[in-house]
Formats: C-alpha cells, sequence, structure tokens
C-alpha cells in the first residue's frame, strides 16, 4: 500500500519497500559522497502516489498547486478529498446524497408534478444524512480531545519534574514548546489531573471545562460520573454507542445552567425550582440561557412571579425572550402584552401540540382581568 509521508527535508514522498537494486545504487551513492535523501527528493515522481495528480480528478476536487507545496496541507487535503463515507461509517448514504445533488443541481430535470416527491426524498436524506453526520462530528472532536488530554497528562508529568529540579515552568515551556499555546496547553492540563478524564472525553474541552467549574473534583474519584449522576444523565464512558450524542450532549448543558440557576437564586435568598425539561428544550432550540435571563427569572421569581411560566413563553417565542412586565402597569406596557399574547396564539396556530401546555383556567383568568380593566376604564 502507498502512502504520503514527509522526509527530513519537508517534502511529500510516497512509502515503500525499496527493492534490493534500489538499496545497492543507495549504498554506491553513500560511498561516493552523495546524499541519497536529497538526490531522491529532487525528482518529481516521488512526490504524490501514482494515482494522484496535480490536475483535479472530479468536479469537487482543486489544483494541488494551491497549497504551494506545503506537505501538511496536501497531506490533509487528500485525506479529506478521499473520503468517501468512511468517517460516518456509511458509504452508501454518501453516494446517495452525491447523486441526489449531481442529478439535481438547482433544481434541475424536476417536473412540477415531481416536486413534492422530491421534496419528499430531500427530507429522508437530510434527517439520514445529519444524524450520521452529528455522530461523527462528536466522534471527531472527541478523539481530539482526547489526545490533547494524553498529551497533556505528558505535560503535566514535565511541569512536576521541572518543579523537582526547582526551575520555571513558564520558562521550560516557552523553550521547549513553542508552537504550543500556553493557555490551550494549562485548560487541558488542568483537565488531565480529573480522576477518569479519558472516558468523557467525547463531551469536548469546552464542555468538560464547564462540569469542573461546576464540582468539587476532589471528593470523588469519578466527579464527572458523580455529576451526570446527581442529574440523572445515563452514560457509560466505556460505551462506543453515540447515537443519543446530541441529546446527551444538551442533557449536560441543561445541568449545567441548573448549576447556574441554583447558585444565582441562592446568592440573592430565593428559593427557585426551575424544570430541567424546559431548559432542554430552549437549549434545544438553539438558545442556551445567558446569565442575564438566569437573573432575569430569579428575580421574577422573587416578586411573585412564575419563572417556569416565563420559560414557556420563550420556547412559545421560538427561543427568543419575552417582555416581562413589573410590578406597575403602563399604558404603554399594555401593547406589548397584546403582542405577546398574539404571539403566543400564532406560534399555537402553527403547533397544534403546543396546546397541551395551555390551561383553560388561565384563559378564562386572562379574559376576566380583561373584563375587570374594561371596566374600571368605562367607570373613569
Amino acid at each position: 500500500m502507498t502512502t504520503l509521508k514527509k522526509n527530513k527535508n519537508n517534502q511529500l514522498s510516497e512509502e515503500s519497500v525499496p527493492t534490493q537494486e534500489a538499496a545497492d545504487q543507495e549504498d554506491q551513492m553513500v560511498t561516493d559522497g552523495v546524499d541519497p535523501d536529497v538526490t531522491s527528493v529532487e525528482t518529481p515522481t516521488a512526490e504524490l502516489p501514482p494515482d494522484v495528480t496535480k490536475e483535479p480528478r472530479n468536479g469537487e476536487e482543486v489544483h494541488l498547486d494551491a497549497f504551494h507545496g506545503d506537505p501538511d496541507m496536501t497531506i490533509a487535503y487528500l485525506r479529506v478529498s478521499d473520503d468517501d463515507g468512511p468517517l460516518h461509517g456509511n458509504p452508501d448514504l454518501e453516494q446517495r446524497v452525491k447523486n441526489f445533488i449531481n442529478q439535481h443541481a438547482d433544481g434541475a430535470g424536476i417536473a412540477e408534478n415531481e416536486i413534492d416527491e422530491k421534496l419528499s426524498q430531500i427530507k429522508e436524506l437530510v434527517g439520514q444524512y445529519s444524524a450520521v453526520v452529528t455522530r461523527s462530528e462528536a466522534f471527531c472532536a472527541g478523539v481530539i480531545t482526547k489526545y490533547r488530554l494524553r498529551e497533556a497528562m505528558l505535560l503535566n508529568i514535565a511541569k512536576q519534574l521541572i518543579k523537582k529540579k526547582g526551575l520555571t515552568w513558564e520558562e521550560h515551556f516557552n523553550a521547549n514548546y513553542p508552537e504550543s499555546s500556553r493557555r490551550s496547553a494549562q485548560d487541558y492540563m488542568r483537565l488531565a489531573k480529573i480522576p477518569r478524564i479519558i472516558g468523557y472525553a467525547v463531551f469536548g474541552k469546552e464542555r468538560l471545562l464547564e462540569i469542573i467549574r461546576a464540582i468539587k473534583p476532589a471528593e470523588s474519584d469519578d466527579p464527572i460520573g458523580a455529576f451526570l449522576l446527581q442529574n440523572d444523565i445515563n452514560f457509560t464512558p466505556d460505551d462506543d454507542d453515540l447515537s443519543d450524542i446530541t441529546e446527551l450532549k444538551t442533557k449536560v448543558d441543561a445541568a449545567l445552567v441548573m448549576e447556574k440557576v441554583q447558585s444565582i437564586a441562592q446568592k440573592n435568598g430565593v428559593d427557585l425550582e426551575v424544570d430541567p425539561q424546559k431548559i432542554e428544550m430552549l437549549i434545544a432550540l438553539g438558545k442556551e440561557p445567558s446569565d442575564s435571563l438566569l437573573k432575569k427569572m430569579v428575580t421574577m421569581q422573587k416578586f411573585g412571579g412564575d419563572a417556569n411560566a416565563y420559560l414557556d413563553e420563550i420556547c412559545m417565542n421560538g427561543g427568543a425572550d419575552v417582555h416581562v412586565a413589573g410590578s406597575s402597569v403602563t399604558a404603554e406596557s399594555l401593547p406589548t402584552i397584546i403582542a405577546r399574547v398574539k404571539s403566543i396564539r400564532e406560534h399555537i396556530s402553527d403547533d397544534a401540540s403546543l396546546l397541551d401546555q395551555i390551561k383553560l383556567q388561565d384563559i378564562e383568568a386572562l379574559e376576566g382581568e380583561i373584563a375587570a380593566l374594561k371596566q374600571l376604564k368605562n367607570n373613569q
């Protein structure tokens, strides 16, 4: 099998087993005082495998001159270009998606009476393709995180040795690892100290950092596992099935938000019981609650409001924040309230399943308040 590698001159070459004749020629070159590596890299045919040319092999490829001979970029490009589905594990689906795109680019060749059928096919393909791509994306991110954690474990050992020598770690790091970011390395080194951290690499660096900020690692030999268990999140580090990784990450993110909510509530002396499923729903909409939104929830609860009802309104508003009326209602706030009610009605009209979240007595209570307000106005 022919593969690409970099030689000592940082050029691309093929990796193959030399013949005896080639070995004899190399020995003779050494005898004559010629460096065989320098001579061999001057041969253009040794730069790429036989089935690879600088010219694009298909409509998706680019000319290799675009990488200006950079070996790292060329190797990375060829690996990406040559992938036809093995990464996400479904080459057949990859080919079906490519065939559909090539056959119907810009909607070409689709008669009007075929549009609904093609839209249905696209929906099915996107659903299948998105699922495998999401899993492979999580897998790739998890693998890279695992590699970085192992690298950080090496650096943690080096740091201990440097301390034993009475030297400064910062100076040693800058002198010996100039191409590495010390800030990024510090983050991974911090994570690498957590027991059993490798098993949770699938969550990625940033999410793991959020978790360890929310817990006390010293209290457990598996602190991340304890955090997941405390929040009723079912995850087995040794399980290779990543089919539910998106849902799993959503639950973890929701648990982290709940930690923030309780922290803010305690600081304000408020007893706040937020429904985790409402937080998950908001995150699933791509709207992870900000600190300002969490503080607004706490303030609302403190003054007799309903934080969970507030979250319901945000979810029904597509994840966008909604206006919260203050303790005094002004004439200017009435149009806002009307707009909120109208928005809720429109969302329910588009999705009848939301009716399950609406209580008839709440509608009747709203009608009663409107009637009372109208009576006050009439008696003016």
